[in-house]
């Protein structure tokens, strides 16, 4: 039993599409820690599910990772021009940024979960039943 399926590899002729790809992600991913860095800064701006979302979805992202670089590979043993060994090097280096910035964003994603509003009405609710069991004063009529 085969755990994961084997890529279909694609022609050196692909190589724009798959750069396009490979660019367009890194370019989403950036955009999207970007946000998560602001969300950080405002606790209660994000709530559970986007969160969790973020954290399935970029997950995800992340294990194809390995595909692309298995697909550059490929590409390199297949005798490229100056010209595609060049694109194929770029390619590489926006990988290795796409790995950083999802590194970034599946550590953030859990540090902001502590703080999604659902987190923080939860606290507030446990600190309010705190204060009424200590006789605070703040529940006396």
């Amino acid at each position: 039993m085969q755990s994961a399926r084997k890529p279909n590899l694609q022609p050196l002729s692909m190589l724009p599409m798959i750069a396009g790809v490979v660019d367009d992600q890194l370019a989403s991913l950036q955009q999207q820690l970007d946000n998560l860095e602001r969300a950080h800064a405002r606790p209660g701006s994000m709530d559970d599910v986007t969160i969790d979302r973020v954290l399935l979805a970029f997950g995800e992202t992340r294990d194809l990772l390995p595909v692309f670089a298995r697909q550059l590979n490929h590409w390199r043993d297949s005798s490229p021009s100056a010209a595609q060994r060049d694109e194929l090097d770029r390619l590489d280096r926006q990988l290795t940024k796409s790995r950083k910035a999802l590194d970034a964003i599946l550590a953030l994603a859990p540090e902001i979960k502590t703080q999604t509003i659902e987190s923080l009405i939860a606290r507030s609710d446990a600190i309010l039943g705190l204060e009424g069991v200590q006789g605070s004063g703040r529940f006396d009529g």
